[in-house]
């Protein structure tokens, strides 16, 4: 079963994703083209979390879009490991707001959605969905489904699901939004653990100031333009990380025991 070895790792120095002049436009009947994203130059590096923070409407999303091939830019490059960006790939993972689960499949048959298209043959897929499925907490919920969970419990089915195919990158747009505040941090930690120990790069978009201060970096955009870029020292993200994971008590497993009980 291959998982973290089968990444390809970048040439050194070179950015893992990144944005070249893009502009972004988009068409309204009574409005006419409009501008969503401007002259953006974003790198992101191997193992680095960043955040794309600012208000709604900003433009984030649009950029998270952008990198995991949903939308093209209208000008300009968007680039993954040197290559243009020309539509999704099993080398990005992405979790979701509202966490787009299939409904009439299991937290099984969510998680190893991905590797079935692929062609993957059922024992090793099953195997990689369930080693996530263990990780994010879910053993004994393989055959539930979605109406079943929780919000949060939902959510670990997203990540288990985001992380499955090995990618290179996970993006998160605004994955605690719909989540209470202490299941938003338990969500978050879990993201950051799982990221590290599996070599990931991760990208989140968000609103709230102190998720964001949690990141490695964050970049601020107002009206489809990066206003700031601030790389955080390991003190004050370490700091940073504390104080919000703090009243959790050492809780850190999502949905905590309310979660356990539906067991």
């Amino acid at each position: 079963m291959r998982m973290d070895s089968e990444r390809k790792v970048t040439a050194a120095g070179e950015p893992l994703i990144e944005f070249r002049g893009v502009d972004k436009f988009f068409d309204k009947p009574e409005e006419g083209r409009y501008q969503v994203v401007g002259d953006l130059n974003i790198k992101v590096r191997e193992n680095e979390f960043l955040v794309l923070f600012g208000p709604g409407q900003c433009g984030k999303s649009t950029i998270l879009n952008l990198i995991a091939g949903f939308e093209m830019p209208s000008s300009g490059h968007v680039l993954c490991m040197g290559k243009d960006i020309t539509g999704p790939g099993p080398d990005r993972g992405m979790v979701f707001q509202n966490t787009a689960l299939f409904p009439w499949l299991t937290v099984m048959g969510n998680v190893e959605y991905g590797p079935k298209v692929r062609g993957i043959k059922k024992e090793e897929r099953r195997q990689r969905a369930q080693h996530y499925i263990d990780l994010v907490g879910l053993q004994g919920f393989e055959n539930s489904f979605p109406v079943k969970l929780s919000g949060g419990m939902q959510q670990r089915v997203g990540i288990a699901r985001a992380f499955v195919s090995s990618p290179k990158v996970i993006f998160a747009d605004e994955p605690t939004g719909n989540l209470d505040s202490r299941t938003s941090k338990q969500v978050l930690y879990r993201m950051l653990e799982m990221s590290k120990t599996s070599h990931v790069t991760f990208v989140m978009v968000t609103h709230e100031p102190e998720l964001a201060e949690c990141a490695d970096r964050i970049v601020t955009i107002l009206d489809g333009k990066i206003c700031s870029n601030v790389v955080q020292d390991e003190e004050t993200k370490k700091k940073n990380r504390d104080a919000l994971f703090a009243d959790l008590n050492g809780d850190l497993d999502i949905g905590g025991e309310a979660a356990k009980e539906q067991k």
